[in-house]
């Protein structure tokens, strides 16, 4: 009987084996790189939390002593230029052994550790640090605070706050205020704005394209705007509703020196355009003009754009006293036309907060581009 070649061509061997290899390859990644349900063991779902929330990660003990007294010193301050007293941040506190599940989710975070504190609570505290990171923070007597971002979450910030001794953090939060809630800030303002446009689907295109053909500045209207007034040299866009009715305005002029950024000249302009376009000329004395008599209009230099500004934050009133609120705005210069603009967003809504509506109204201003 003849006998069958069986031999198999190397070239077909080799191609069999590393078809199988390939397999059990396959095989072992989907098993290494994915949890039960199928997704990626790196995958994050979306952080979460309210407008200008903040979780503090830290012992029950410490958050009801001083440590946690100079904590809400810097995030529940009053903001400024509001009517009423109303905290900068909604500062809530979770013990380390509780923070697990969707705490973990929480768009914003702050872990504050003492590393002098040997107690079972402040073990666990140090044990969210690697011990490469605790022998680096020893070693640098100066180092306070390190930022991470999308740790446990998408569109995380979370800080790390710590010291030697309770004394010593202390110090450090109480010299480093400003820094301290800026860091939150920039990250709540870029999610508002994300929340308000949302993937463009939500943006005011027409009066968006008119306020730049009209001003010369690129700024994103939220749906529910439309235009209120112009004239020369000014724009007003307008949500009118209840309980807030939201306003925006832009006025623009050629730019002579530094003294226009002076809070003196800052206040003439105001009123100039208060009185001559913010007005109903049906009322007596019903034109805009500042409250600061009641609390002193706030400037300081800030960043616009990416460009050198004045921030104002401070109360508006007509001038017969039957409407006013808050309002927040900018002074800056576009050099390439030696333009001066001062744009202001301002809101009425009496007898209801005004912190998160403003905080929104001050999210759509720094859309500006120009």
């Amino acid at each position: 009987m003849q006998k069958l070649n069986l031999r198999i061509h190397p070239y077909l061997f080799t191609t069999v084996l590393c078809l199988a290899s390939l397999l059990m390859l396959g095989t072992g990644c989907i098993e290494k790189t994915s949890n039960a349900d199928g997704t990626p063991k790196d995958f994050k779902l979306s952080s979460e939390g309210g407008s200008l929330e903040i979780i503090a990660v830290m012992d029950s003990i410490r958050w009801n002593g001083e440590l946690g007294e100079a904590l809400r010193s810097v995030y529940m301050e009053a903001a400024p230029g509001l009517p009423r007293g109303e905290a900068r941040f909604k500062l809530l506190s979770v013990s380390p052994r509780d923070f697990k599940r969707f705490l973990k989710r929480h768009h914003s975070l702050i872990f504050l550790t003492l590393l002098d504190d040997n107690s079972e609570g402040g073990k666990l505290m140090k044990s969210f640090f690697t011990k490469t990171s605790l022998d680096e923070i020893k070693k640098d007597g100066e180092k306070f605070m390190i930022g991470r971002k999308d740790e446990f979450a998408k569109d995380q910030k979370i800080l790390y706050l710590f010291g030697e001794t309770q004394d010593q953090l202390i110090q450090k939060l109480k010299a480093n205020k400003a820094r301290l809630q800026d860091y939150f800030y920039e990250s709540e303002r870029a999610r508002t704005i994300q929340r308000l446009m949302g993937s463009g689907s939500f943006k005011n295109e027409p009066l968006s394209q008119k306020v730049e053909k009209e001003t010369g500045l690129s700024l994103s209207i939220p749906d529910g705007y439309a235009l209120a007034k112009k004239d020369s040299n000014f724009l007003w866009v307008r949500h009118a509703g209840k309980p807030y009715d939201r306003n925006i305005w832009i006025s623009y002029g050629t730019y002579t020196s530094e003294e226009m950024f002076s809070d003196e000249q800052f206040l003439r302009w105001r009123n100039h355009f208060g009185y001559k376009c913010m007005n109903d000329t049906t009322l007596e004395l019903s034109y805009m003009t500042s409250q600061d008599d009641v609390i002193p209009t706030i400037g300081r230099q800030t960043t616009f754009g990416g460009k050198f500004a004045k921030e104002y934050k401070g109360l508006w009133k007509l001038k017969n006293n039957t409407r006013g609120g808050p309002f927040v705005g900018y002074a800056f210069v576009d050099q390439k036309t030696n333009r001066f603009y001062y744009i202001e967003a301002f809101l009425y809504g009496p007898n209801e907060k005004h912190k998160n509506v403003m905080f929104e109204l001050e999210s759509i201003l720094h859309t500006t581009e120009y």
